[in-house]
């Protein structure tokens, strides 16, 4: 398998992005959202890619001393390579780096694949929230991790 790089995500990456809202999300951010969050924040973009294409991106938001999840996407043709796996460890890392006490994310209650990989990190369910999502109406969790010291 051809050797996957995570980096900073550029402007050029954006219609990328947006292709991988669509496939992944059923309820994918706009074009015009991800554009202002990539480029006017608060959002801080990594992409992963394999031989110059970008296979999936993670975004996270720092506020105060929390890092908040926003979204992970991978190219459902490339998943359960690991690819997820190292976009979150990723974001994990730069929590640590940027001195956060905590990181979490919400993530809806049928997501099994996404709820196992965020506990294999460490994360953990710290509550419910009832009907947190629409297309379709679902709960989703609340997961956190304490990452300061």
């Amino acid at each position: 398998m051809p050797t996957i790089n995570i980096r900073r995500a550029i402007a050029d990456d954006l219609p990328r992005l947006e292709q991988l809202e669509r496939a992944c999300f059923p309820d994918p951010w706009s074009g015009a959202s991800l554009r202002h969050d990539l480029l006017q924040g608060p959002g801080y973009y990594v992409v992963a890619t394999r031989e110059n294409t970008v296979i999936g991106y993670l975004s996270l938001w720092f506020v105060a001393d929390e890092v908040q999840l926003i979204r992970l996407a991978v190219d459902p043709a490339v998943r359960r390579c690991g690819i997820g796996r190292r976009l979150l460890a990723h974001g994990l890392k730069e929590a640590r780096d940027r001195q956060a006490a905590y990181f979490h994310l919400e993530v809806r209650v049928s997501n099994r694949a996404a709820v196992e990989l965020y506990r294999s990190a460490g994360l953990t369910v710290r509550s419910t929230r009832r009907n947190a999502y629409e297309k379709p109406v679902e709960d989703g969790y609340l997961m956190a991790i304490d990452v300061g010291e």
